[in-house]
């Protein structure tokens, strides 16, 4: 992958600290652990660099947590949306307000808390030491300060929209302030202040477009602060930021809409994706899992594949405003197996209970949706509602709940959703 592809041996060493990775035997042993301070890891331009890796890996590591809440951290938020149900699951107790409604009930608020902080301090201390160390080239400083203050940016503005009541420094933690208490949240206006001035740096250092594919350009940034104007209700600046990207040239829908999602992203609609590669770098997730249905379980002559989007559970599923919605235009192909799949067909011919059936879409005789019975209801929503398949890869071992995937991280010149 080209993003991890300059100064390797650093590169790793100086990401296992950053990411609290323990297995590298190389790393700076000869230093005790209570000292891997900004001033101490981030004291060179290469490694300011290789820290600058390690805040997309924080990003991906978010993804990447398939042991907790049955991997479904980075799409809690879409559970308490109108367009989907909360099924069932770890997910679903927080769409249906079984969870995250007090302190001790909101263990992934707090995965969202930790991360987007931990991103934050770890800008500040490349931000801090990449303006005032000496002998740096000027073209490398102004790059690793443009991506550390989109980071910055990105984080602060995650937060402030799950949360409100924030605090933001710019400073990095140190031993001597690690243990300041906060006594307030920091004012609105210095939250939107320090989020735009740092988009807007980024955006006057960034270019449009990068060879190193996954890197941050100035189209994620202006991306960014499009959506920070709208939460401001800056309509022009909204509209203005929009604009820049759509006219720059650089970027375009794809044909079709199951070219979109597939194969590595790399295409002229994407303007951030998160990478990760089997046997290079980047490890699973279980988003897929908790999106598509368990089709192929209880239903003789179906099996799961690729084409059908693989193994899922319906955990967090679509509700009939947006099915009815994507049905509404027969010229949407979104629904018909590209983002979405609505329509399973009975394809495993040893198990078929009639060879006449294979190939044609399975109906079942009793789960239906609005069906009087609640465990027909139930099966249906679990094993034949539609799902969303965009995060299935095309490579994908379609029995595994685990799964590689390179992932939007919400960006794209498309106006889509991250999830549903």
């Amino acid at each position: 992958m080209k993003l991890y592809n300059k100064n390797l041996n650093v590169c790793l060493a100086l990401l296992l600290v950053i990411v609290s990775f323990t297995s590298c035997k190389k790393f700076l042993t000869e230093n005790p652990t209570t000292q891997f301070t900004a001033e101490f890891v981030y004291n060179t331009p290469e490694g300011l660099e290789s820290a600058v890796v390690g805040l997309y890996n924080l990003q991906r590591a978010f993804w990447e947590n398939v042991y907790t809440n049955n991997g479904s951290d980075p799409i809690v938020v879409d559970s308490r949306d109108d367009l989907t149900i909360p099924r069932g699951g770890e997910i679903s107790n927080y769409g249906k307000m079984n969870s995250g409604t007090r302190p001790d009930n909101s263990g992934v608020f707090g995965t969202y808390w930790k991360t987007y902080y931990r991103i934050i301090d770890r800008a500040n201390g490349i931000i801090k030491t990449a303006e005032a160390i000496t002998g740096m080239d000027e073209t490398r400083r102004t790059k690793v300060l443009a991506e550390a203050k989109f980071f910055r940016a990105n984080a602060v503005f995650t937060l402030y929209k799950l949360f409100n009541n924030i605090f933001v420094t710019t400073e990095p933690t140190t031993p001597q302030n690690a243990t300041n208490i906060v006594l307030d949240k920091t004012p609105e206006a210095d939250i939107y202040k320090l989020i735009n001035e740092d988009l807007t740096f980024a955006i006057a250092n960034l270019t449009m477009t990068t060879a190193d594919f996954g890197r941050i350009t100035q189209a994620t940034a202006r991306h960014v602060k499009a959506e920070v104007a709208l939460w401001q209700q800056n309509w022009s600046e909204a509209k203005l930021q929009s604009e820049a990207v759509l006219n720059s040239g650089a970027y375009s829908l794809v044909p079709t809409t199951s070219g979109v999602f597939a194969g590595d992203l790399k295409n002229s609609e994407t303007l951030w994706a998160l990478q990760s590669k089997q046997g290079v770098d980047g490890g699973v997730n279980k988003i897929n899992f908790n999106l598509m249905p368990n089709y192929a379980e209880l239903i003789p002559g179906s099996k799961y594949s690729v084409e059908q989007g693989g193994r899922g559970f319906a955990w967090l599923t679509m509700n009939n405003y947006l099915r009815n919605l994507l049905n509404a235009y027969s010229t949407d192909t979104r629904i018909k197996g590209t983002y979405y799949i609505q329509d399973y067909f009975y394809n495993d011919p040893t198990t078929v209970p009639n060879q006449a059936l294979l190939g044609t879409k399975i109906v079942h005789a009793t789960w239906k949706e609005f069906a009087t019975a609640s465990a027909d209801r139930n099966f249906w929503f679990i094993r034949l509602n539609a799902g969303c398949k965009k995060y299935f890869p095309d490579n994908g071992i379609p029995t595994q709940d685990f799964q590689y995937k390179k992932y939007h991280d919400g960006t794209s010149c498309r106006n889509i959703f991250i999830c549903f």
